[in-house]
């Protein structure tokens, strides 16, 4: 597959090789014939001109390298402020915006990005969202036999937390038909469903965190690469700070809903023992 083609039979007898060394790698010069005095000096200036173009480059690599991270690091910052803004578990979707949008921003090519919750009992609940829809819906589908849903189940069981994986066109179909069906068509309309269902596969990266899932994918059927499943990672660990401020809001509306019930049953036993007579009852 190398894309210089030779014919080996009119190769020459003998080639001459010769190294021109710059810091940080070596201009390599293959010859008929050795070269002369005159052309060495030549290769010479040229390797010190692109020992000095390669240090630029590098450079601008590391440059790069840096402002994209700085790209990353602040849409991390977004997620992180929204989950610090919430004051309501029923805000927990606004965060899942947010999310797709940010990785929308970082200009990361995925179809759907999915936080599902880890818990295990066959069904599978999850916030959906999809590139040009970033509003979340909530979906939560009965078992199947697929291995869309039996993949993250074996991960799961093996404490593994994290999975790529890609499926054919025909699982997918499987997949995408059982999901179509329990959710809310408004969210699939028929030119939606017509490209799901007719792409060539779905390909996807899974992380399994303790209590929430984190799942990316695309119907183009192309792996992600390690870079983009790198910041997919750490989009995953910062939802799931906020999926665990989510809980404890959860948990503090329960509190503050129980504490509610009771005042207003504390009123009625008050009421009662109140009572002189059986004409009361009505109050």
């Amino acid at each position: 597959e190398y894309s210089f083609k030779i014919d080996l039979k009119k190769l020459p007898s003998a080639i001459y090789h010769s190294d021109f060394v710059f810091k940080e790698g070596i201009v390599y010069s293959f010859t008929q014939e050795p070269i002369s005095k005159e052309l060495t000096q030549i290769f010479e200036r040229f390797t010190r001109q692109f020992g000095l173009t390669y240090r630029r480059y590098l450079d601008l690599v590391k440059a790069e390298s840096q402002t994209r991270e700085a790209q990353i690091e602040a849409a991390l910052e977004r997620v992180r402020s929204r989950s610090m803004a919430m004051h309501k578990s029923d805000e927990m979707l606004s965060v899942i915006e947010v999310v797709a949008q940010q990785l929308t921003a970082l200009n990361l090519n995925f179809d759907t990005v999915s936080f599902g919750k880890n818990n295990q009992q066959g069904d599978f609940k999850f916030w959906l969202t999809s590139t040009g829809q970033p509003k979340p819906l909530l979906i939560e589908v009965p078992p199947l036999d697929s291995p869309v849903l039996h993949t993250v189940e074996e991960a799961q069981k093996k404490g593994i937390n994290f999975i790529a994986d890609v499926f054919t066109l025909q699982e997918n179909k499987k997949w995408s038909k059982h999901l179509i069906k329990y959710s809310d068509l408004k969210y699939f309309p028929e030119s939606k469903q017509e490209f799901i269902l007719n792409a060539p596969g779905f390909a996807r990266s899974s992380f399994l965190l303790k209590n929430i899932d984190l799942y990316v994918g695309n119907y183009r059927a192309v792996p992600f690469t390690k870079e983009e499943n790198s910041i997919f990672g750490r989009f995953a660990q910062v939802f799931e700070q906020s999926y665990t401020r989510f809980l404890d809001l959860q948990k503090a509306e329960a509190q503050a809903r129980e504490a509610q019930i009771e005042a207003a049953l504390e009123r009625v036993r008050s009421g009662t023992m109140g009572m002189q007579n059986s004409n009361e009852l009505n109050r």
